[in-house]
């Protein structure tokens, strides 16, 4: 719903000819495209049509235009409607108090229609043109001997969480927050903490590192990674060679060697779930998040009706036994179409004659869950075969 809200505003601004991005640079962080295209234009708006009041009053003209009162007052009513409507989500925003300000003060004056007439001694404030005028609200980080004021970035909504990032002032470096949604029930928040057990719970360089749990705000801190698998390939499809992706794939089969080994099924297996952090020496490391749907040994939190969830999972095969009857053959399968997109590129099956990972891929997305692979360490094996006969035809 937020984003349809969002898009319905850029929509909205986009007939009435408001879009424009003289200010996009300064929200390029926001990791919304239209989001970030709203707020420059906003910002532009604001700035051009505040910047055309104070010449005239300066000027002794103190009538303000209709078409221009028009768009003002236009602009207001949707940042406005932008602050109200998503006060209760990721993209909460606030705008500089400075702007606030003067828009209440502002609109006593302005009209839709015949223009505006303003008093002589109506003051219009200095336009910023440098910094952004609209903020999300700020964390507050406590520090061993004092607090300190960081402004998070968003970069990712998912149905449970929200995740920003910040730079911690006192590491000098990345730090991710995870928030559970205000929305969530009980058994979700339990689900929720759950997760950052598990992941507590685990040692591994293949396993994403997270740090302190906010019961009061239901959220954690974790290390900061540069990118998910899928965006990372899909931005860098046509620059990734061979031997980077089958090192990739190969951290990933350790990872979900050692989940296994400690009893674990991830159950949500997916190119978005896999994180890469790439160095200065070219060097890439993978980690595995999001053990929202793990399932541990004799937990009650999967019934027999809980929903199917998944991006890469066999919906199909998981609706005739049940989300809460996941196996080993319903994690190979996921694995398989991870692997699978990692190496090519592709979510797609090419022919046996061109594909040289036509029968991994085949075996491991079997219909038939019996024929598929049993354990990790088979479905490796299988794969360095295929990496060899790759290599040995020199395609």
């Amino acid at each position: 719903m937020t984003k349809q809200f969002i898009h319905k505003k850029f929509v909205e601004m986009q007939n009435s000819g408001l879009l424009d991005r003289g200010y996009l640079e300064l929200y390029k962080d926001l990791h919304d495209d239209e989001f970030a295209l709203v707020l420059s234009s906003l910002h532009y708006q604001f700035n051009d049509l505040i910047g055309t009041l104070k010449s005239r009053i300066n000027g002794k003209n103190f009538y303000f235009k209709a078409g221009d009162s028009r768009a003002l007052l236009k602009c207001i009513e949707i940042e406005e409607s932008l602050e109200r409507n998503l006060s209760n989500s990721p993209f909460k925003i606030k705008i500089d108090e400075t702007y606030k300000k003067f828009f209440s003060e502002v609109k006593v004056y302005l009209r839709n229609s015949n223009g505006s007439l303003f008093p002589e001694d109506f003051y219009v404030i200095d336009i910023d043109e440098v910094m952004p005028i609209f903020y999300q609200p700020n964390f507050i980080i406590k520090a061993v001997n004092r607090s300190s004021t960081v402004q998070p970035i968003l970069i990712g909504e998912g149905s449970y969480a929200c995740v920003h990032y910040y730079e911690d002032p006192d590491l000098n470096k990345k730090i991710v927050i995870k928030k559970a949604k205000e929305e969530l029930n009980n058994e979700e928040l339990l689900r929720f903490k759950n997760e950052f057990d598990t992941l507590k719970s685990l040692s591994s360089p293949y396993i994403v590192e997270v740090y302190k749990y906010d019961g009061e705000n239901h959220s954690y801190t974790m290390e900061y990674m540069d990118a998910s698998l899928q965006k990372y390939i899909t931005l860098n499809n046509q620059k990734i060679n061979p031997i980077e992706r089958i090192s990739i794939a190969k951290q990933i089969f350790a990872a979900f060697k050692y989940i296994h080994s400690k009893g674990l099924l991830h159950r949500d297996i997916c190119p978005n779930n896999i994180l890469i952090n790439k160095y200065d020496d070219g060097k890439i490391v993978v980690k595995v998040s999001d053990f929202g749907l793990v399932k541990i040994p004799n937990s009650t939190l999967t019934t027999v009706n809980t929903a199917i969830k998944g991006s890469y999972n066999d919906i199909q095969g998981l609706e005739k036994v049940g989300f809460s009857n996941y196996s080993m053959c319903h994690e190979t399968y996921a694995l398989a179409w991870t692997i699978y997109f990692t190496t090519t590129g592709r979510k797609n099956i090419d022919s046996k004659k061109n594909d040289w990972l036509f029968d991994f891929v085949s075996k491991g997305t079997d219909p038939n869950p019996e024929n598929r692979f049993k354990s990790v360490e088979e479905m490796e094996k299988m794969f360095d075969y295929s990496v060899k006969e790759y290599f040995t035809k020199g395609k």
